[in-house]
């Protein structure tokens, strides 16, 4: 019988809009290179990206899904997304 793989099978779906909208304010300041493609999705199903810089350094790790319903439920305002949780200096 052969040996049973406990290997996470590799998860995938779309961004949510919400989602894709943090996403492009990481591409914005930390570079485009941080692509969906470099997207990984938790158990849970949340879309987390480590960003790196321009040396492909891994400058900060985003959980998207959650920067996304924090933003959409009120819970932080635009500012505070981008300064306090992507480390975006000078939000506006």
């Amino acid at each position: 019988m052969p040996k049973k793989d406990n290997r996470a099978e590799a998860r995938s779906r779309r961004l949510t809009d919400g989602e894709d909208m943090v996403l492009g304010l990481v591409q914005a300041h930390y570079g485009s290179w941080n692509t969906a493609d470099c997207v990984f999705f938790s158990e849970q199903d949340e879309a987390v990206i480590f960003v790196k810089d321009a040396g492909g350094e891994s400058v900060i790790c985003v959980n998207l899904t959650v920067c996304a319903s924090a933003y959409s439920d009120g819970v932080l305002s635009f500012k505070k997304l981008k300064s306090d949780w992507l480390q975006i200096p000078d939000a506006q």
